[in-house]
């Protein structure tokens, strides 16, 4: 689905120019990278259509000479300027050290400011390169951020990826005005751990991705902030943006309407795991800014957070808008209290819920809170995982899952709740409006438990709902040769009992999965109760009368 949304933005955005249609019609093929020396030069001169893939170092080489400063791009720039095929140009300080250059710094065996100003400029009027990609530079400065703005109007290049650089505000926002203005051709953008991109810097970023219809992809993966974005995803882990940065992603997502796949987990804890980066409060600003939002979301994810009661409800009446939202992990939650939890149980019979995964593995759910989730999804028809489980006392501030001791606020009253909600007991009619759709709870069902529940998750895996609520009356109401529930069928109607006598003896599918029980049995009792009903001589039965709406009308969804 994800693909087949992304390919449709894909081929609408191709509408918008002719140059940009030419270019996505043709496969890009951008060769081995070459390095910049004598001989690349000349055959850059000679437009050879094997170098494709050029990475040219600012500073020098192993041998500590500098080949870039030693050219006079005014004079000899339409090497790249006039080129048609050059795809791509990796632009770093030097392979030999990770020192960071900072863009336009002087000194010696640096180049001046006028070449470089004089080899961006050569960039700016290619028409063919594709692809930019900037390495272990320092842009933070007036006159790299300068060189970085003249790229907004470049006429064919798509994607531009910023690598181990250090980025101040200045160089977030040259960047931001390159993706904002109207004719940036820019459809991919990454930064690779940079430095220095604080909560301020993101901001800026995200400001300028805001009502922009060109840009498809979003990459952010440093050090201490793992962000990725795409058309219809975004994946976040360990990030350490702070308060002010998931508010400034809150602003950005609302505007995001193609988004499908949220992922924001462990986002309240540093890579280093020692100090808080989101705050509960933190989380009910970022909640709060998508109240208003377009996005209906298939997969969202908010595991291993600060979450609090608050920021659950604010959750849930975000989600409760969605009509495609079929998964939600809100696993590892532990701020939020038995009560706060309640608010599901709402969301659970809302008429948008479409969910068919929810896991709420090691939270503070207990007793009450199990029982109102059942209550909730009797007559639910979507909802297959639902997942359950302890917590542990000593690991809220620890992530080493076996630290602690396992608490389980789950009692065998809320296992009781939930082998009633797969198969009520009390009645033939209750058992056939039981839940049949719920087909798995985790891996924290207690053993004893296990023989009861499991049989009828099992049953419930398979798609014939008709033959699941068959397969669970025979089983539980007429097992055994104990004929007390023939009662049910000799007080029908007599035109009804044909139908009653096919709902027995019919066949399971040939694919279903799992033991079965057989109505013969059944049937054999109820042939040694009435014979006559077998008799090949016409029998009026007693006119009866107790009327009973048949459970077993073929073709009766479940």
């Amino acid at each position: 689905m994800e693909d087949a949304i992304h390919q449709n933005a894909v081929d609408t955005e191709m509408n918008h120019d002719s140059i940009e249609e030419n270019s996505d019609s043709e496969e890009d093929t951008i060769g081995e990278e070459v390095d910049f020396d004598e001989i690349t030069l000349q055959k850059l001169k000679e437009n050879d259509p094997a170098i494709s893939n050029l990475c040219i170092q600012l500073n020098c080489d192993h041998n500590g000479k500098c080949f870039f400063s030693d050219i006079d791009w005014e004079k000899d720039g339409d090497c790249i300027t006039g080129n048609t095929h050059l795809k791509c140009i990796h632009i770093l300080a030097t392979r030999r050290s990770r020192l960071t250059y900072i863009l336009g710094e002087q000194g010696n065996k640096l180049p001046t400011r006028q070449q470089l100003q004089d080899f961006f400029s050569c960039i700016h009027r290619n028409c063919s390169i594709k692809e930019l990609a900037i390495n272990a530079i320092s842009i933070s400065e007036e006159f790299g951020c300068s060189l970085i703005e003249g790229l907004q109007s470049h006429p064919s290049l798509e994607r531009l990826e910023i690598r181990a650089c250090v980025l101040g505000n200045k160089g977030c926002t040259a960047l931001g005005k390159l993706l904002k203005h109207s004719t940036s051709k820019v459809k991919e953008f990454s930064l690779y751990s940079c430095n220095k991109l604080d909560d301020e810097g993101l901001g800026i970023i995200s400001d300028s991705i805001l009502g922009n219809s060109r840009l498809k992809s979003f990459c952010l993966n440093g050090n201490n902030l793992k962000i990725t974005i795409t058309l219809v995803k975004l994946d976040i882990t360990y990030s350490n943006v702070g308060n002010k940065g998931i508010t400034a992603l809150g602003s950005l997502l609302s505007n995001m309407s193609t988004l499908k796949t949220l992922e924001l987990e462990c986002m309240s804890k540093s890579m280093n795991f020692d100090e808080s980066t989101i705050t509960p409060q933190g989380w009910v600003s970022f909640f709060n800014s998508l109240q208003d939002s377009n996005l209906d979301l298939v997969h969202l994810s908010v595991e291993d957070n600060s979450i609090d009661d608050e920021g659950l409800q604010l959750l849930v009446r975000f989600v409760s808008n969605m009509n495609s939202l079929k998964a939600l992990w809100l696993g590892r939650n532990r701020r939020v209290t038995p009560s706060g939890w309640q608010a599901l149980s709402d969301y659970l019979q809302s008429p948008n819920f479409a969910l068919e995964e929810l896991h709420l593995y090691e939270n503070i759910i207990n007793d009450d809170t199990v029982i109102a989730f059942t209550r909730a999804l009797t007559h639910n028809k979507t909802l297959e995982r639902l997942t359950l489980g302890g917590y542990y006392d000593d690991d809220i501030d620890d992530e080493d899952e076996d630290v602690g001791e396992l608490n389980h606020l789950i009692s065998e009253r809320s296992w009781e709740a939930v082998s009633t909600l797969l198969c009520n007991k009390t009645s033939i009619m209750n058992t056939y409006s039981s839940n049949h759709t719920l087909q798995h709870l985790g891996y924290y069902i207690p053993d004893e438990l296990a023989d009861c529940l499991v049989p009828y998750l099992k049953l419930n895996k398979n798609k014939d709902k008709v033959e699941v609520a068959r397969q669970k009356i025979l089983h539980t109401h007429f097992s055994d040769d104990d004929s007390s529930n023939m009662q049910e069928f000799l007080d029908m109607e007599l035109e009804v009992i044909p139908t009653a006598i096919s709902w027995m003896g019919k066949p399971t599918n040939v694919d279903w999965r799992g033991e079965n029980v057989s109505g013969l049995s059944l049937m054999f009792n109820l042939m040694r109760r009435v014979p006559d009903l077998f008799d090949s001589s016409t029998q009026k039965k007693k006119p009866s009368t107790v009327k009973r709406k048949s459970v077993m009308r073929s073709g009766q969804d479940a």
